[in-house]
């Protein structure tokens, strides 16, 4: 996934168009920021997963990669009532440049970019209300997923990160898991210290901390899901490893002054 700034000269021409999951379909594990918590925990599976060495905040959407996502059924709608943020604002990013300016950066493959119908990003060269509203929701997830940066380097900090050995039974009666995930380590949290534990209190980390923890008894309802979205007669078809890694996203940072800076809309 290639992504580039948003130019008011270069995208003028460009239009809107509605939420297609369908550019999702394959994709086992969705970021998520800890906003979303209170959205998510008593319906899906949280989990943590890395890029390199960095945690990461993770939805599981797949028990196999192989058979796609759970929670995209083939209306290309998701399968619950609140979409996670990351699909619904995509193909929208918002990333902090090396001049320290904070700037909206698009996928312009995304097919909802286009130039024959939906609505209007520019409109005589400046943002229109819709942009505005985009601005205004990236500027929030943008500070959302610094703060979730922040709770997680906190929990691997004090190896509160360990592997999460989900596993579920196949109609057969064997146990088939799901590898390369992680999960809060509860011994470790018991004993924290004092220090570390206020440390995360002000952090405000325990929603997320024990939201993960709640979220894994959803590992059920997330095999319910795939089952039906595949119509499966036989459950040991569930069982490939999930691969964990994500998309590579490359993107040149902006040089011009034509770059969309949302700190000085």
């Amino acid at each position: 996934m290639a992504l580039e700034p948003l130019s008011k000269s270069k995208h003028a021409s460009l239009k809107l168009g509605p939420v297609d999951l369908s550019e999702f379909s394959d994709l086992p594990l969705i970021p998520v920021y800890q906003h979303e918590l209170n959205k998510l925990v008593c319906d899906y599976s949280l989990c943590f997963t890395y890029r390199e060495e960095t945690p990461c905040l993770r939805l599981l959407s797949s028990v196999n990669p192989d058979y796609g996502s759970a929670l995209i059924n083939k209306e290309r709608k998701w399968v619950g009532q609140y979409v996670p943020a990351y699909l619904r604002h995509y193909p929208f990013f918002a990333f902090q440049t090396k001049a320290g300016e904070r700037s909206i950066f698009i996928e312009e493959n995304c097919s909802r970019l286009q130039e024959a119908e939906g609505l209007q990003l520019f409109q005589e060269d400046q943002p229109t209300e819709t942009l505005n509203k985009i601005v205004k929701d990236m500027t929030f997830i943008f500070e959302s997923a610094i703060l979730t940066q922040k709770m997680l380097d906190s929990l691997q900090e004090h190896e509160l990160i360990v592997p999460w050995n989900a596993e579920f039974l196949s109609q057969a009666g064997e146990k088939v898991s799901i590898s390369e995930v992680f999960c809060v380590d509860e011994n470790a949290l018991n004993k924290l210290s004092n220090s570390a534990f206020n440390e995360l209190r002000e952090l405000n980390a325990f929603p997320m901390i024990y939201g993960q923890l709640y979220s894994m008894h959803n590992l059920g309802k997330l095999v319910l899901h795939q089952n039906i979205k595949l119509r499966l007669a036989d459950q040991d078809a569930l069982g490939v490893k999930l691969d964990a890694q994500e998309q590579e996203i490359n993107f040149d940072l902006a040089e011009s002054g034509d770059t969309l800076d949302f700190d000085n809309l």
